[in-house]
């Protein structure tokens, strides 16, 4: 059993990436981070949006990673992560889910997104809120 990210997960960590930076940047990013100490990758096309890496942790365990990138339907590029390891059948060990987890926050640092540019998983992006604008000031008689 495995672990993936989905845009409508209940838990807010396992909701993906979305941002508002051109697939060709996150996917360049993404495949400097599959060059880490650790990981491997078996699978890379840019066309599919698809990435398989294997990575094996300090403590010899092995998981598989495999990274899907694309637009949503919003035309923003989404990036989600399914992995699971080799131990026991139905069991995610942490190891494995910490590896998911550690891609997509080194994906937000590579990346060195400016603020508003990493969106809310979820859906839609949301507005940041503005200060209404300031009344025009009192004529006092020209």
């Amino acid at each position: 059993m495995g672990v993936h990210t989905r845009a409508d997960h209940p838990t807010p960590s396992l909701r993906g990436r979305r941002y508002a930076l051109p697939f060709d940047r996150v996917w360049e990013a993404l495949s400097k981070l599959a060059s880490r100490p650790g990981l491997e990758t078996l699978y890379s096309d840019d066309q599919s949006g698809r990435m398989v890496l294997a990575h094996r942790s300090l403590a010899g365990l092995r998981a598989r990673v495999v990274v899907d990138a694309g637009l949503d339907e919003e035309g923003q590029t989404r990036v989600d992560v399914a992995w699971n390891d080799e131990g026991a059948a139905g069991v995610v060990p942490r190891p494995a889910r910490r590896s998911g987890q550690r891609l997509q926050r080194r994906l937000d640092r590579k990346l060195g997104a400016p603020p508003g540019t990493v969106l809310d998983p979820g859906g839609a992006p949301r507005a940041v809120p503005v200060s209404p604008p300031e009344p025009p000031a009192p004529s006092f008689g020209a």
